[in-house]
């Protein structure tokens, strides 16, 4: 749990300076990508740490590597969705700037179209800070999941067995 906190605080330090240097944190590939390289160097430093300190000899299979990435993943996951919840509420410009994106690319993908102005009153009504910090736990969870499914792929370890 202390790595997956550690991984959590990277993730909000690499996220704040993207957001001091242009004010938000959606839609910016550049933190996007930061946060993937973060994500899969924490994901292979702590699942070979726990195989070779953890009792386990140097051998772990490949489940035991994914429940200890996806584990790592809930974690740091839980640690950014607080953040992204405060990011939000305490810069309220930054989540009307998200909505004024979104709704332009609901305008442009559905142009005079009553379903875009149901889309935008609906994202209106239902985005919050906190729904903000919900949906980027469930993504950075399952985006940990699937680079823990990754990742244990190669740090799995069989036991050699004898004939």
């Amino acid at each position: 749990m202390p790595f997956g906190l550690l991984m959590g605080g990277t993730f909000v330090v690499a996220s704040y300076m993207y957001f001091q240097y242009n004010g938000n944190i959606y839609a910016n590939p550049a933190l996007d990508r930061t946060l993937t390289f973060l994500y899969i160097i924490g994901l292979f430093i702590q699942i070979r740490r726990y195989r070779e300190n953890a009792g386990l000899q140097g051998y772990i299979s490949y489940g035991k590597a994914v429940k200890t990435g996806s584990y790592l993943s809930v974690v740091t996951a839980f640690v950014y969705a607080v953040y992204t919840s405060f990011i939000y509420s305490a810069h309220p410009e930054t989540l009307k700037n998200y909505l004024t994106t979104v709704e332009s690319v609901f305008k442009e993908l559905y142009p005079n179209s009553p379903l875009a102005d149901n889309m935008t009153q609906m994202l209106h009504a239902f985005t919050t800070p906190l729904t903000m910090g919900f949906s980027e736990f469930i993504s950075k969870t399952l985006l940990g999941v699937i680079y823990s499914l990754i990742v244990a792929a190669f740090l799995k370890k069989s036991r050699p067995t004898e004939i």
